[in-house]
This record gives structure tokens, C-alpha cells and sequence, in this order.
């Protein structure tokens, strides 16, 4: 029988931690506490980082450029930095219903 170690990543306490992601070309995680409207990183053996908050993110994935999109009641959004989210799909969209909790990026960039 195989024996592993299980080692805590980070403690920091959130009110609902959703949609780990893990950036390989950065070697780091990406996560959000989607009621406490929040986007954190963290390198495998750094601090976590708080990346934006004001946002409630259900879900994320990453753009090509490594940028987060978050997925929300409101829609889907690239955020480069605390001043620049980009709708990409809004709420009034006819193009998807808005009860998204999951989100993930196929091979050729398909959300």
C-alpha cells in the first residue's frame, strides 16, 4: 500500500473557497473566496497574495496571457489588474444562463 504525505498549502480562512487553479507555466494556485468577493495566488512555497477584491467569483480559469477570468452571477470577466475588469459576457447576454458555479478552459482556449 502507498503511503503519502499530505501537507497544508496555506491557513488562511476564507468564507467559501472556490476554484483552485493551478498556473503551471507560473508555478502558483489561483483561488477565490467567492462571498468574501476575493482573488488570491500563491506560489508553491510563497504567501498567498491577494490579487483583486470586489468581485464575487464563483469560478476561474486563466486566459492565455495568465490573466484570471471569473465567471459570476453577472457574467464572465478578465481582470489584468484592480483597475481593469473586462466584461467578456454580460448578464443581458442571450449566450449562456447565469447559475455558473464551474468554469474551465478547454485546450484551445473554449470556455
Amino acid at each position: 500500500m502507498n503511503s503519502y504525505t499530505v501537507n497544508i498549502f496555506n491557513d488562511i480562512k476564507l468564507d467559501c473557497g472556490e476554484g483552485p487553479v493551478w498556473d503551471e507555466y507560473h508555478k502558483r494556485l489561483w483561488w477565490t473566496d467567492a462571498v468574501g468577493e476575493a482573488i488570491y495566488h500563491q506560489q508553491l512555497n510563497g504567501e498567498p497574495s491577494l490579487f483583486y477584491e470586489g468581485i464575487a467569483a464563483a469560478a476561474l480559469c486563466l486566459h492565455e496571457d495568465g490573466s484570471p477570468i471569473v465567471a459570476n452571477h453577472h457574467g464572465f470577466f478578465k481582470i489584468t489588474s484592480h483597475s481593469d475588469v473586462t466584461p467578456l459576457v454580460k448578464e443581458d447576454s442571450q449566450l449562456i444562463p447565469f447559475a455558473l458555479n464551474e468554469i474551465i478552459a478547454d485546450p484551445i482556449g473554449r470556455i
